[in-house]
């Protein structure tokens, strides 16, 4: 319902948004490796060796999660805020490190470690401070140029034109 910016009625769901995203982010990586590696995309066999390597499981795996980790982060940003996908991008990484430390027996450093406190109790402070504070009452935002035309107008008192605050802004 929102537009990208996630206010207000952009029409284009998340979805379309993200088809029209990815086929321009397409289009561009086909044009940049067209000209900046020609002599490897375009041989006397064609196009096919953009694919080159494409031929077992691992790098479609690699794909598919890209695209699913594009499709998450466009629906933070929609949704949520930039500081909830640094705290989600923080997490994926410690998540990563313990699963590679039980996994796969790769050995936690001490800088790591402290890194990693600092970002779980940066998460913790940051959660802790949004679920004391009261939710926000939601206000009746006007555009700028509606309050710009109504003070020009004279349509409002002196006294009401000098409250106006910056959520109306």
């Amino acid at each position: 319902d929102g537009g990208i910016d996630g206010g207000g009625d952009g029409g284009d769901s998340i979805h379309a948004q993200n088809a029209a995203l990815y086929a321009w982010g397409t289009l561009f990586n086909l044009l940049g490796a067209l000209v900046l590696h020609r002599e490897r995309t375009v041989t006397p066999r064609g196009a096919a060796t953009i694919f080159a390597g494409f031929d077992h499981a691992a790098p479609w795996l690699v794909v598919a999660n890209l695209v699913v980790v594009g499709l998450v982060t466009s629906a933070i940003f929609k949704y949520l805020s930039n500081i909830v996908k640094l705290f989600v991008n923080a997490a994926a990484m410690l998540l990563t490190a313990l699963l590679g430390a039980t996994l796969l027996g790769q050995r936690v450093t001490p800088a790591f470690a402290c890194g990693a406190t600092v970002v779980v109790a940066s998460l913790y402070l940051y959660h802790a401070e949004r679920a004391r504070a009261p939710p926000p009452q939601p206000t009746r935002r006007r555009p700028l140029v509606a309050v710009a035309a109504a003070v020009a107008s004279g349509s409002r008192s002196s006294s009401s034109s000098s409250s106006l605050t910056a959520s109306e802004s």
